[in-house]
């Protein structure tokens, strides 16, 4: 990667860190070459309004991630937003431009460099009935 690639990247990730809203992030357990790692953003969660699972092949180059969600039903709120990680490096970080509240959901996931196979669960959830 070029130095002037390597800058334009760095300032687009200072660029959402300062407009956007941060996913908190814990690792929930560390077992050697590999970390379960948990991305959360919201609060309340009483059901279920979406669900992906995926498992990655090896991956060289930064990878972004793009989560877009629109409920069919407008009466119905994002709550809460999960993403649910197992992967041989903690570096990854999430972002939404506009959190939740809305019934419409938007979030980029930058993911790391030179990963080995990765599991991937994205939840988001309502309180609404």
């Amino acid at each position: 990667m070029s130095i002037a690639k390597y800058i334009v990247f760095m300032l687009g990730i200072i660029y959402h860190r300062t407009t956007s809203i941060r996913f908190s992030r814990d690792i929930l357990a560390i077992g050697i070459p590999y970390y379960k790692i948990s991305m959360t953003l919201g609060s309340c969660k009483r059901s279920i309004l979406f669900m992906e699972e995926k498992v990655w092949p090896t991956v060289r180059l930064n990878r972004v991630i793009d989560i877009y969600y629109k409920s069919s039903n407008s009466e119905i709120k994002v709550s809460q937003v999960n993403i649910y990680l197992i992967t041989n490096n903690t570096d990854c970080i999430a972002f939404s431009d506009v959190g939740v509240g809305l019934s419409e959901f938007k979030a980029t996931m930058f993911y790391a460099t030179n990963t080995c196979a990765t599991y991937y669960r994205l939840t988001i959830f309502t309180c609404d009935k």
